[in-house]
């Protein structure tokens, strides 16, 4: 319940008079974990009897509403399913099973999540000893049960506010009491200040704790910009001096989050937008010669180097659940770098392709096919001027910031892009 707590709007309280709730019961079986998928109305039970604290963390996702990640309307792209190594008696393939085919609704939330706490182990119901699920993406570890993982925390936010949080994008959200309670209220990137009047919720110089997303970063100052600031990359559940109950300021910014084990997973560090060594010190958290996995948020790049001074360098983009042989716990060196990435639906949704400065026709939109752009991120310090037409041909428009629909004029048109330094505010 506190890792719920701690990483999603989910809160748990003991139950007085409510007709719906859910109970904490050993079962009837030994070892048997289980739950309702949502809300079934009553008294509803979530088996634990001696389970560990991920498997209990597993449960209780079922209960908010999560179904098994394998099975996803679109697995089949990510996992194959070997039905002849599943369990027949009593028969398991039922766990197997799309949600759709199951005659169930639900939604997909997000990129298909290998390191998701929801999803199978590779020898989940085997009868056999052989794999029932076969990642299709190699080098990926499937099944975890240490607790949840970002895309668990980005669908979290999505049923509790369909909308918000995770449908505009992730948040930096500042608490006024510690261990992320009290009243909160949450920022998109960009600059915030009190004295501007964007502290609307919470009060200036209330901040007890901040929760931070993967793929993001907040400067904080005490009072105006030219007072004491310093960077956070990682969620603080207790502030301390100088900033517990003195932030007046915030800037946010998307970042690059890179992990040590592969499905974005363990311990993890953060990387705003320049270079940054191993040697220099600035891999403190995560090792030289420890990245297997990261996350880039839309409207940058990354590109990990195996040396300090170069050496092989690959360039990433979107959730990376395994950087590959070539780059698995060799990288040195990361540079972080601005970027537009162009989205294929609506709300920076669906396939997605991120270009740096320069000239592009659609060849190089790939997978975002031709004539359907429809919501683009534009990195920071960036502008991109968008047309319909080969080489340039208008009509041409120009975007910055976050871009949710690119209009009717360019809405599924676009064939060109120009991406270049920004030219005003």
């Amino acid at each position: 319940i506190a890792h719920w707590e701690a990483n999603t709007p989910f809160r748990f309280v003991a139950r007085t008079t409510e007709a719906d709730f859910v109970t904490f019961t050993p079962g009837n079986l030994d070892d048997v974990c289980s739950s309702f998928v949502g809300r079934i109305g009553g008294d509803q039970a979530i088996e634990v009897d001696t389970c560990t604290a991920g498997r209990v963390i597993h449960e209780i996702g079922h209960a908010v509403g999560f179904y098994h990640e394998q099975t996803r309307y679109d697995r089949d792209t990510y996992v194959t399913i070997n039905w002849a190594n599943i369990q027949t008696s009593p028969d398991r393939s039922g766990n197997f099973r799309r949600y759709v085919d199951l005659g169930r609704d639900g939604a997909d939330s997000g990129d298909y999540d290998y390191g998701s706490i929801m999803h199978y182990g590779t020898n989940a119901f085997s009868m056999n000893g052989q794999p029932t699920i076969t990642p299709k993406q190699s080098g990926v570890t499937i099944g975890q049960r240490t607790g949840l993982s970002r895309g668990d925390i980005e669908a979290a936010f999505r049923l509790s506010s369909p909308g918000g949080t995770y449908d505009t994008g992730p948040k930096v959200t500042l608490h006024d009491g510690t261990s992320y309670s009290g009243t909160s209220q949450s920022f998109l990137p960009g600059y915030h200040a009190a004295r501007n009047g964007t502290f609307g919720t919470l009060a200036d110089n209330t901040a007890s704790s901040i929760k931070i997303p993967p793929g993001m970063m907040v400067e904080v100052w005490t009072a105006g910009v030219d007072d004491p600031r310093t960077y956070f990359g990682t969620s603080q559940p207790s502030l301390t001096s100088p900033w517990n109950n003195s932030i007046s300021a915030l800037f946010v910014e998307r970042a690059v989050t890179v992990y040590r084990e592969s499905s974005q997973w363990g311990v993890s560090q953060t990387f705003r937008r320049g270079e940054w060594r191993a040697n220099a010190g600035h891999f403190n958290v995560i090792g030289n010669d420890q990245i297997s996995s990261l996350y880039v948020p839309p409207g940058l790049v990354a590109e990990l180097c195996t040396s300090e001074t170069g050496g092989t360098c690959q360039t990433y983009e979107g959730g990376v659940n395994y950087v590959g042989d070539a780059m698995n716990d060799k990288a040195s060196m990361i540079r972080v770098k601005a970027a537009v990435t162009l989205f294929q639906e609506g709300n920076l949704w669906g396939n997605r392709k991120s270009l740096t400065p320069g000239t592009y026709g659609y060849g190089s939109f790939a997978p975002v096919q031709n004539n359907a752009l429809s919501s683009l991120v534009v990195g920071d310090g960036l502008m991109a001027t968008v047309c319909d037409g080969a080489g340039g041909a208008g009509p041409c428009e120009v975007y910055r910031g976050d871009v949710n629909y690119v209009g009717a004029a360019m809405n599924d048109k676009a064939s060109w892009i120009r991406i270049e330094t920004n030219t005003r505010p």
